[in-house]
């Protein structure tokens, strides 16, 4: 159950917009159906919109990636460095298929002498 209330925190009104918009284009589905396609648990989602809980640093990415950046600005909080994410998605790389990925990388960083800059780029 959602809580209506004038009270929310621009998070939680945020996020109960955003399920709203998606039941007008999905027809009014349910929030179990909605948080099942954003890839995070029902409650959370409801415990979000009553503004029992906010997001931690696992599921704002998640949030972020299906709803937009604009999740940690109802958060009050600065957006992450595109940068970083993409170091941070490097770093994961684990699978012996991503082996081209690194060898690509290591070229990259060869041919601008073993530096990588902004300016490099």
């Amino acid at each position: 159950m959602i809580i209506l209330s004038a009270m929310k925190s621009e998070f939680a009104d945020w996020l109960e917009k955003k399920y709203l918009s998606w039941q007008i284009e999905n027809g009014r589905g349910s929030i179990r159906k909605w948080s099942e396609g954003l890839g995070i648990n029902h409650a959370l989602i409801v415990q979000y919109m009553n503004d029992k809980e906010k997001p931690g640093p696992k599921i704002k990415p998640i949030l972020a990636e299906q709803l937009g950046d604009e999740v940690y600005d109802k958060l009050g909080e600065p957006r992450p460095n595109p940068t970083l994410r993409v170091l941070e998605a490097i770093a994961e790389l684990n699978d012996p298929e991503d082996q081209e990925l690194w060898d690509l990388i290591d070229r990259l960083i060869a041919d601008r002498g073993g530096i990588v800059t902004k300016d490099t780029g």
